[in-house]
This record gives structure tokens, sequence and C-alpha cells, in this order.
């Protein structure tokens, strides 16, 4: 029997931990089915469950997202223009199908590239006319697609490039050649001053 002076209380709680990636989270007790949504160390992605926003990749690129339908497809996908300029991406989508009153990973694959966002003028100083298709230096336009194509007023952004790449711009039944400069940095994204296509 309790003294008069004491304090005696009851708790109690309902839910799951998971282990996962590495990962420890808690969740809620797992009714159906869940997934484990990672983008490669990405942080704060935007996620969409049938269109509809379930949340934001975490300091790690992860995101639980609970109450999925078991033996079913669930659609999750990513919004490309919600995600920084400097990440490359394999796939904006995918079908997430975890088994009964369990999970499965959800992967996005992507990375970390250099993106270059510069404007291409001709040697007279006009821009390059937009639609202009853009192909690195020594790949032979008739058996390869364009790498890119310059977008309006010249301006031109390319993802991915070796140091020091230089491009052929096909216009006017002929080509023209530019080469990027070194750059510092292998990741981000960097403005470049107008360069000349000759």
């Amino acid at each position: 029997m309790a003294k008069a002076d004491s304090t005696t209380g009851f708790g109690g709680a309902n839910g799951s931990v998971l282990l996962m990636e590495r990962h420890l989270f808690a969740m809620r007790r797992v009714e159906d089915a869940f997934a484990l949504v990672s983008t490669d160390g990405v942080a704060n992605v935007p996620i969409l469950q049938e269109n509809r926003l379930v949340g934001h990749t975490d300091e790690n690129g992860l995101l639980l997202v609970n109450r999925l339908n078991a033996l079913q497809n669930n659609r999750l996908s990513i919004d490309p223009l919600q995600t920084p300029p400097d990440v490359r991406m394999e796939r904006t989508q995918l079908d997430a199908v975890p088994t009964s009153r369990s999970g499965t990973l959800a992967r996005f694959p992507m990375r970390a590239v250099l993106s270059v966002q510069t404007t291409v003028s001709n040697a007279d100083g006009t821009p390059v006319a937009a639609g202009s298709p853009v192909w690195l230096q020594g790949v032979d336009p008739d058996t390869s697609a364009a790498l890119t194509v310059v977008g309006y007023e010249g301006m031109l952004y390319l993802q991915d490039l070796p140091p020091g790449a230089r491009l052929r711009i096909r216009q006017n039944g002929g080509y023209c050649e530019l080469e990027l400069p070194e750059l510092p940095t292998s990741t981000g994204f960097v403005e470049l001053e107008g360069v000349t296509c000759r």
C-alpha cells in the first residue's frame, strides 16, 4: 500500500523500432507496410506519395514513409524542380511494393555534380541561336545525340563535364568551338561570365 505522500504512475507505449540503412528509426506499429526512402545522402528532398507531399529527407538523405499498401504499387516521386541544381538524378519516380506488415527500401540514386551556367556568344558578339545543339569535342554529331541545346539569348546549362571541356555548337550549317575554363571545384553550381564560340 502506497504511503500518503508518495506518487505512483503507469505508462505505456505502442510502436516499433526500425534498424535500416545503418540508421535507427522510431515508428508507429506496422499495421500494413512502409518504405524507407533514400536519396543517397542528399538532404531536404521533398518526397511525394501519389503526388501528395509526405515529407523531406533528413540530413542523411532518408525519410520513413508509413502507411503504404502491402503487395501493391505505391507511387513515390520527387520533384526535380525542388532539388538542388548540382545534383544528378537517375530517376524521379518509382513504385514501392512492400510485403505485408513489412517494409522496403525505395532508393532514388543521386550524386553531387558540377553544374555550370553561362551565356554563349558568336565572335561578333551576338548570342548563339536558341536551339543550337551542343556536343563535346571529339564526339561525332552524325552518330551521337547532342549533349544539350543552347537556350534563349545564348543561355547554356551543363552538368558533369570534365575539367577544361571543349564543346562544339552547330548553327547555320557549320560549327563553332569553345573551351570552358578550369574551375576550382568539382561539385556545386557555378555561373560563368559569358564565353565566345569561334
